[in-house]
């Protein structure tokens, strides 16, 4: 570039109209300080920002431009660049004119002949959009991982991009009926259960599954997968080829103690290629629900036993309708 480093300060005054890098059609704010850091070059971009005429800033001190809380943060820096250093670093500065913007700025030391430092190039870049949006992401995940760790249900985050890779080449095939080749081929969900992966849980999962930490749940499922899991796989995979917002199934899994739990599924389906890398299942503990069918239905059958045994008969009446019923003992 025409401003050469090495060339003394003085060639930075007069002759603003020599190097294409101080080009208006820059959108990098490009600027020389003098050795009392005051302006004598500035390009268009920089006075866009400031929305202030060339004239009005040049000769001007930063402090005068900026305000005294900005040039209180920009002041160490300039000193390390006036001492002979490169200086590169990101921070908010509130600005006297144009408001409080986020900032890139890299301080180049001019040196004369001798290697006196007689100037500062500086190349300043406004990356307020991109904090703003890196912020607001980083809240937003905040809030995902305190959900994600406070909600009093299992959540199992799992990579499916195996499975994607497999649904593609069964469809790239020409099959069609997928439940129908999953019923014929039931090696074919064996296959797809190793292509899934375990890639983060939460608190209430290390609770429920008797965990010491999330490092011994991470990984494969066939730690916590029984036989009669298989079926609610693979009808999750049949949600996911149909393309599905959401499957529920309940089947039992095992505990790392050893324990059977029975939980009812919630698969959100991937839609975009992004998501399946995070899948995300829920587990809801319904074992004590199922105890208590399973109570029930004893109950009933002990019922049953006796009244045989008993040579009883049993009939009721539904005192709201009327309606009576009775066993075949008493018909």
């Amino acid at each position: 570039a025409d401003m050469a480093i090495g060339e003394p300060a003085e060639a930075f005054g007069p002759r603003e109209g020599r190097g294409t890098l101080l080009g208006s059609t820059l959108p990098t704010r490009i600027f020389y300080l003098d050795h009392e850091r005051r302006y004598r070059v500035v390009n268009q971009a920089f006075t866009d920002w400031f929305g202030l005429p060339k004239h009005a800033i040049v000769g001007l001190h930063v402090r005068e431009l900026v305000g005294d809380t900005a040039w209180e943060i920009i002041r160490p820096r300039l000193d390390q660049a006036y001492a002979g250093q490169l200086v590169d670093y990101e921070t908010e500065i509130p600005y006297r004119h144009g408001g409080t913007r986020w900032i890139h700025a890299v301080y180049t030391p001019h040196r004369n002949e001798d290697g006196t430092v007689v100037g500062v190039a500086v190349l300043v870049s406004d990356i307020t959009k991109q904090k703003r949006a890196e912020q607001a992401l980083r809240s937003s995940e905040e809030r995902y991982q305190y959900i994600f760790d406070t909600v009093g249900v299992a959540i199992f985050e799992e990579d499916w991009t195996g499975i994607r890779e497999l649904l593609k080449k069964v469809r790239s095939s020409g099959v069609t009926d997928f439940r129908a080749v999953l019923d014929s081929h039931p090696e074919i969900v064996h296959q797809a259960l190793e292509q899934v992966f375990i890639t983060d849980v939460n608190q209430y999962t290390l609770h429920l599954f008797q965990a010491d930490s999330k490092s011994a749940l991470l990984g494969a499922l066939d730690r916590i997968f029984l036989p009669e899991t298989i079926e609610v796989f693979k009808e999750e995979l049949i949600a996911a080829w149909e393309g599905r917002d959401l499957y529920r199934g309940r089947a039992p899994l095992r505990t790392l103690g050893g324990n059977e739990l029975s939980v009812l599924f919630t698969l959100v389906v991937p839609k975009r290629e992004a998501d399946w890398r995070r899948v995300m299942i829920t587990l809801t503990d319904v074992t004590a629900v199922r105890q208590a069918e399973e109570s029930l239905r004893d109950r009933e059958h002990h019922l049953r036993t006796a009244l045989v045994a008993g040579q009883m008969a049993a009939w009721e009446v539904d005192l709201a309708t009327h309606v009576l019923t009775w066993d075949a003992k008493h018909e």
